[in-house]
């Protein structure tokens, strides 16, 4: 049985190091039937673990196993809210939803026939269950981390745009000199969404774009504003980018506040369920034992 465990690490990782020349028609014919937002797909240059959901995702392409539209659109979205669009794409999420039960099935059921012990069949049940919801929760936590980060970026941007515009420069000529002077997510999303003004996109367009791919309520209220406050000219830009840096530091602080909140409130029980009790013995102690005496005696 150490032979077939020996065996079948041997083949996977012959799998994951496969040379990147045996990758190129996959990736070819895999960037051709899924187009995406930002960039495009991956390139030639991308590791191991990858090339593999990509010889898998060529697979699936090819399978009479059809993959529902609505399932391939709604990863394709969250991906992008990720800013993960240059490297991964739907069917690399569904790919490793499919392979990673199967691998952790197979190496505990491996296991459980090379020990004979019974809590390693219980693994391989319950285990690839849990793997099959990894990709998924992966997936949702950068969505989630990259929203945070552009609440945060967004009122030091909104700010410094509208510093920028009080010193005459335009709105468009002010983002960029912003997203040249700062690093952030933010500067990513700006120079794709300039870029596509200058290819022909309108600015109220491009402006939507951006604000479709991050999904985040700050952001789109920002767009909002600066597409109806466009034809007002200059000085009236710089004045509602002035009162949208102060509403988004407010909802900051409301939003921190409210975290403040909530984490006294899960600290509660923690500090209910420990302390409590020990302050209670602390307290008590002595007057328990002092009464024990007086009974005894």
């Amino acid at each position: 049985m150490l032979i077939t465990i020996s065996i079948f690490v041997f083949l996977l990782t012959v799998v994951l190091l496969l040379p990147k020349e045996m990758m190129k028609e996959s990736t070819l014919k895999k960037a051709i039937a899924l187009p995406v937002a930002i960039g495009g797909a991956a390139g030639p240059n991308i590791r191991p673990i990858q090339r593999l959901l990509r010889s898998f995702s060529t697979f699936l392409i090819r399978s009479p196993i059809k993959i529902s539209f609505k399932k391939r659109k709604e990863y394709e979205e969250k991906i992008i809210q990720a800013g993960l669009q240059e490297k991964w794409n739907s069917l690399d999420i569904i790919s490793s939803k499919i392979l990673l039960p199967v691998v952790v099935f197979i190496f505990y059921f491996l296991l459980a026939l090379s020990n004979d012990e019974g809590l390693f069949y219980l693994f391989s049940i319950l285990l690839p269950a849990i793997a099959y919801i990894v990709p998924d929760y992966w997936l949702n936590t950068q969505v989630k981390k990259r929203k945070d980060t552009i609440r945060k970026e967004l009122p030091h941007y909104v700010n410094a745009i509208a510093i920028m515009c009080e010193a005459g420069l335009n709105l468009l000529p002010a983002i960029k000199e912003v997203t040249k002077r700062k690093n952030g997510v933010l500067s990513v999303e700006l120079e794709f969404t300039l870029h596509k003004i200058t290819v022909g996109l309108s600015q109220a367009d491009a402006l939507e774009e951006m604000a479709d791919r991050c999904q985040v309520d700050e952001l789109s209220r920002f767009v909002a504003v600066i597409n109806q406050a466009t034809e007002r000219g200059a000085s009236g830009v710089t004045l509602l980018l002035r009162d949208q840096a102060k509403e988004t530091w407010e909802y900051r602080k409301k939003k921190a506040q409210q975290l403040g909140a909530e984490a006294s409130m899960k600290l509660f029980f923690p500090l209910l369920l420990l302390a409590f009790p020990a302050t209670v013995v602390f307290i008590l102690g002595p007057v328990m034992l002092e009464l024990f005496k007086f009974i005894v005696s």
